[in-house]
């Protein structure tokens, strides 16, 4: 398992494109992959699902965990948090 902490920079949050974003880059991994927000000490939920994702109501600044187990679990963490840490290219 490998995992990252990482800050939602995009001045928007995680919304409906970004998190769109996200989660179509997540599915293009084989491993399991997850997030959290760390401020609240919430739950993983499934990186891959649209749902889970929006569900967790991201603004700029927070804080996220992500993890993954599998394969390709390093590679996928860090080019999400890559992702995430450029602002989906806003």
């Amino acid at each position: 398992m490998f995992s990252k902490v990482t800050t939602i920079t995009n001045e928007l949050g995680l919304h409906a494109r970004s998190a769109a974003v996200f989660v179509r880059l997540s599915q293009t991994f084989s491993s399991d992959i997850w997030i959290r927000a760390t401020s609240v000490d919430g739950d993983f939920v499934n990186a891959k699902s649209i749902i889970k994702v929006l569900g967790l109501n991201l603004e700029r600044g927070e804080k996220i965990e992500l993890s993954a187990e599998g394969f390709d679990e390093r590679e996928a963490v860090m080019m999400l948090a890559e992702t995430i840490e450029k602002g989906f290219a806003e």
